[in-house]
């Protein structure tokens, strides 16, 4: 016989997806070799990152992906929501950042959005599977796609001998503001610190963000965004980290923030 024990649901589930692992098929059925297992995870927090910002994924595709890492015992999933390329979450307070930033990504190809009942469904099903998302919305840089909608709200992209360079040998257009960015490359662009508006902007966003966001984390991307002066990219993170804190979250962000 079989015997599963855990100290909780989350650890009985990862037993289960131990016992799939060992199933061998025979001719008239399945063999489990005869063993025992006293496992435990080294670390609570084991993720996987999905950027659905570059390119678009369906909510079909997205529980897939979330099926397979059940089965792998992962524990979070970091869906990267927002960047250059498209603005992919459906928001109340704003709604013209998917009315106007999200049917673009890399290469051409077609984007998307997420609606609110979009994503609580992906946040279900997750949790379904004993996984917590983990939402992005990249700041201040990664922004362009902001700029379609609010152009006040960005800066001019800061075009850099290295972007240049590294675009045409892709045979990638150079961001322009305005424009939809279809590209690869990072760091062009920034919010406009200096404006207020930028803050009441972000305080929706992320006011929104974590009523819809039943788990701890928030993440606030803070990585590549070379127009902006270390001064007020520090200044910015601080203020922004405070805010999420306030929010009753806990804020994560890029290695480059830290």
């Amino acid at each position: 016989g079989l015997e599963i024990s855990a100290a909780d649901a989350p650890g009985l589930a990862a037993g289960l997806h131990t016992l799939t692992q060992l199933l061998e098929p025979v001719t008239d059925g399945w063999v489990v070799p005869a063993l025992l297992i006293d496992d435990a995870p080294r670390f609570a927090y084991r993720g996987l990152m999905l950027d659905v910002a570059r390119h678009f994924f369906p909510v079909d595709d997205v529980c897939a992906v979330i099926d397979r890492a059940a089965s792998l015992k992962l524990t979070h999933l970091h869906l990267h929501l927002t960047d250059d390329q498209g603005w992919r979450l459906e928001l109340r307070a704003h709604p013209a950042l998917t009315d106007a930033a999200s049917a673009s990504a890399v290469g051409g190809d077609p984007g998307g959005f997420y609606t609110r009942e979009d994503y609580e469904r992906i946040v279900v099903y997750a949790a379904d599977r004993h996984i917590t998302v983990v939402p992005e919305i990249d700041l201040p840089g990664h922004t362009h796609a902001v700029g379609l909608a609010y152009p006040r709200l960005a800066a001019d992209p800061v075009v850099t001998p290295e972007l240049a360079a590294e675009a045409a040998a892709r045979g990638e257009a150079l961001p322009a503001a305005g424009t939809p960015y279809t590209g690869l490359g990072v760091g062009f662009s920034s919010l406009r610190l200096d404006d207020e508006a930028t803050f009441d902007f972000v305080a929706d966003v992320l006011g929104e963000l974590a009523r819809l966001t039943p788990g701890p984390y928030l993440h606030l991307g803070g990585d590549a965004a070379f127009g902006t002066a270390p001064e007020e990219y520090d200044a910015f993170l601080s203020r922004v980290t405070q805010l999420v804190a306030d929010l009753g979250k806990v804020p994560i962000t890029w290695h480059d923030a830290g």
